[in-house]
Order: structure tokens, then C-alpha cells, then sequence
């Protein structure tokens, strides 16, 4: 068995009693008894982050020893403890001492009051030695679907022909321009994304190169003459956890200058030159033989009645006298 000497015994148990003494002497306490901080939407990419009243990043939090000590050992507990699911605490590096209540990746709080929780920091060595702060966090609940100023709005392309070919488009030529003022808003003031849906005939000739801004352009190919084109838009709130959307009607009149004639020229083959004829004889023939039937019925009824009146003469002129005549 190896014994230690007695000088390193003297450091080991001087080590240990300093670390004990500094935790014992760490009486936390924290530079406010009240925290806030809210949840905005990234504008990049709509994911939710805690602002707090002095940074960008998170809520700042300082906590100190009485007497002057070092804090960093300190025990730090959420209450109720489910809030740690929705919010981590962690070191804030550009100031030392310091922590930082950030959200966690799983955040899914979604409601329209006040987020209240308590944080409580202990020193290790005495559970009752706690310092507590109340944290109070906002969120922007979505109470409103985005919105347009107009459900249908018409547009026009003056002429479709000037805005180029694919891949070599003119910007101003293929701009859609709108007959009347047509943007969307939303109620809640989150930042909205604009796009085309791609469910009706030729929606895929347009796009929306800026999705933040309601701009429609032209492709610069697939029309080849005058017609109207109907594009569904829609408006999209840039939010990853509860985000709305809602969906607007825009006509566009396409016109272009080169002119194509959709119905075929009228040009007279001889088999309907034929048919005609045919149909000209056909009727004709019917003609004559319903002429000539009627004739024949009425030839029939002058010599019935004819042949009658004739009858009836022969008749009379037959008749027997025996006035004045004797029988035997």
C-alpha cells in the first residue's frame, strides 16, 4: 500500500476544501425578479427564435454570489419542469457569467397568452440556499388567414411576341401588368410569401421570381395568340409552426402581334361539290313524283265523278210509264 506524503495530503485536502467552501458560500441571486422575452419568425426561413428585452438571441439572464463567489456551479431547474421541452438555458460566451433562455428545437407552443415559468437557481451544497425569477414570454399567435384587396384581379401582357424566347426573355416586355392595384396583407403582420399554384392550364408560362413581392412575369414562350389565361396566386404567411394561406384569381389578357387564324379557310372540295348535286337530284325527283301523285289522284276523282253523274242519266232516261195501262 503507497501513502501518500504528507505535503500532497495538505494540497489535496486544501483543493477540497476550497471547492466546498466556494459552494458553500454561493448564496445565488439574480439581477431581476422578472424576465421577458417574446417569439418572432425568422424572415429567411420562418422558424421561431426568443428575442429578449436586451438581445436578439435569447433572454438574457445574471446571477450572482453573496458573498462575491463563483456562480458557475450553481444547479439550474425549470418550474413546472415540462418548460424545459420548450426552452433550453444556456451560456452566453460574448459575456461571462451570464446565461441565455433560448428555444429548443422541439418548440411547439402555440397559444394566445402569456407563457409564464419560474426560473430557480440552488447552490448545490444547500438545496434550500435557491435564488427564483419569474420569465414571461409572448407569442404572436396567427388569429388571421393573409389576405388580397381583390379575390379577382385582371391583368395584361401587351404583347407576348416582344418579351423574347426562352432563356433570352425581356424583363419589361414580359412584366404582367395589373389593370387595377393588387397586393396582399395580413392582419397579424407576419411576412407573407407569394407564389402560383400549378393546377390550371398554362400556369407554368408565369413565375414569381421575388416570392416577397406580388410581381408576375412572363416566361416569354407558349403563346402564340391573343388569349386570356387564368392563374391561381397565393399568399402564403412565412411561419414554419402554424402558418395560413389563402388563394386569389388573376386574369391575364395575353395579346400578341403575330397573327394566327384558328379556323380553317372554307375551301370547297369536289366531294361536296358532288354531294350538293346528288342532293339537288334527290330533291327534284321527290318533287316530281309528289307532283305527279297528286295529279294522278286528282285524275281519278274527276273520272269517279264522271262515271257517276253518267249512272244516274242511264238511270232516268230507263224509267217505265204505266199510267193508263190495264193488267190481265
Amino acid at each position: 500500500m503507497i501513502v501518500p506524503s504528507l505535503p500532497h495530503c495538505i494540497v489535496i485536502v486544501s483543493v477540497v476544501t476550497i471547492l466546498s467552501a466556494t459552494a458553500q458560500d454561493c448564496s445565488p441571486q439574480f439581477d431581476a425578479d422578472q424576465y421577458y422575452g417574446h417569439v418572432v419568425f425568422d424572415e429567411t426561413d420562418g422558424s421561431p427564435k426568443l428575442q429578449g428585452e436586451s438581445s436578439g438571441d435569447g433572454i438574457l439572464l445574471l446571477v450572482g454570489c453573496s458573498p462575491d463567489a463563483d456562480p458557475s456551479n450553481l444547479a439550474w431547474t425549470f418550474d413546472p419542469p415540462s418548460v424545459g421541452t420548450n426552452f433550453l438555458l444556456q451560456d452566453e460566451l460574448r459575456a461571462v457569467g451570464k446565461k441565455m433562455i433560448v428555444l429548443s428545437p422541439e418548440y411547439n407552443l402555440l397559444t394566445n397568452m402569456d407563457i409564464s415559468f419560474t426560473m430557480q437557481a440552488c447552490n448545490p451544497a444547500s438545496t434550500t440556499d435557491c435564488a427564483s425569477a419569474t420569465v414571461t414570454v409572448t407569442y404572436p399567435y396567427n388569429a388571421n388567414d393573409p389576405s388580397f384587396n381583390h379575390l379577382l384581379a385582371e391583368a395584361n401582357i401587351a404583347d407576348a411576341a416582344a418579351c423574347g424566347t426562352e432563356g433570352q426573355a425581356d424583363q419589361a416586355a414580359c412584366q404582367v401588368n395589373f389593370e387595377d392595384e393588387f397586393y396582399g396583407f395580413d392582419a397579424d403582420s407576419d411576412v407573407l410569401e407569394y407564389s402560383i399554384l400549378p393546377v390550371t392550364d398554362n400556369s407554368n408560362l408565369f413565375e414569381i421570381p421575388d416570392k416577397s413581392s406580388l410581381s408576375i412575369v412572363y416566361l416569354g414562350y407558349g403563346v402564340s395568340e391573343a388569349t386570356d389565361i387564368i392563374l391561381l396566386v397565393q399568399a402564403q404567411e412565412k411561419r414554419t409552426l402554424d402558418s395560413r394561406s389563402s388563394v386569389a384569381v388573376v386574369k391575364v389578357k395575353v395579346q400578341t402581334s403575330i397573327s394566327t387564324s384558328t379556323s380553317p379557310p372554307d375551301v370547297v372540295t369536289d366531294c361536296d361539290d358532288k354531294d350538293e348535286k346528288l342532293y339537288f337530284y334527290i330533291m327534284i325527283g321527290l318533287a316530281s313524283a309528289l307532283g305527279a301523285l297528286l295529279l294522278l289522284l286528282l285524275c281519278i276523282l274527276i273520272c269517279f265523278k264522271c262515271c257517276r253523274s253518267s249512272r244516274q242519266e242511264t238511270v232516268k232516261n230507263s224509267a217505265v210509264f204505266t199510267a193508263g195501262a190495264s193488267y190481265k
